[in-house]
């Protein structure tokens, strides 16, 4: 499973909704350099669940190109307007795809990488800096004998993560 945070965005124009806040210039950049990661890696991704807002569209829009495959699409106002519990339902929304791609919102989405890897651990400590606009990781993800549960509760493995400043 891989989890993106969107690309840097500009500031809300006046009158203009946090909803429809576009990527600036850096965003963009940083989606661009990604985007060439993901390319040089071939990565294929089964399914995308992408917040409805316009900042996560432009970034997905910037980097799914660069996959070697993607399958569907599904936008989704929850990864906006709702807390981890949305990115939680999200990755338990595909038990016939073996890798997702989720792109989110702070604070929502670091809480829900948080909650993937044992509190404590090196991957934990590495997440509790923060994960910055186009931050990218990628998760080791098994479904136990419970389901998910175990998984929501420290049970995934962190494999990496990429940070725009260490793509440049």
């Amino acid at each position: 499973m891989f989890v993106l945070r969107h690309a840097h965005s500009s500031w809300a124009l006046p009158g203009q909704r946090d909803h429809q806040r576009a990527l600036d210039d850096r965003g963009r950049q940083d989606a661009k350099r990604l985007a060439e990661a993901i390319e040089a890696e071939g990565l294929s991704i089964d399914r995308t669940h992408c917040s409805s807002a316009t900042r996560a569209k432009e970034t997905l829009e910037i980097i799914e190109p660069a996959f070697k495959s993607i399958g569907e699409t599904v936008m989704s106002d929850d990864l906006y307007a709702l807390g981890p519990e949305a990115y939680v339902s999200a990755m338990c929304a595909n038990p016939d795809a073996s890798t997702v791609l989720i792109i989110g919102h702070n604070p929502m989405i670091e809480d829900f990488c948080l909650s993937l890897v044992a509190e404590d651990s090196k991957a934990w400590f590495k997440l509790r800096e923060g994960l910055p606009t186009c931050g990218f990781v990628e998760f080791a993800v098994t479904e136990g004998d419970d389901g998910f549960e175990t998984l929501k509760n420290g049970g995934g493995t962190m494999q990496r993560i990429l940070l725009p400043r260490e793509m440049a």
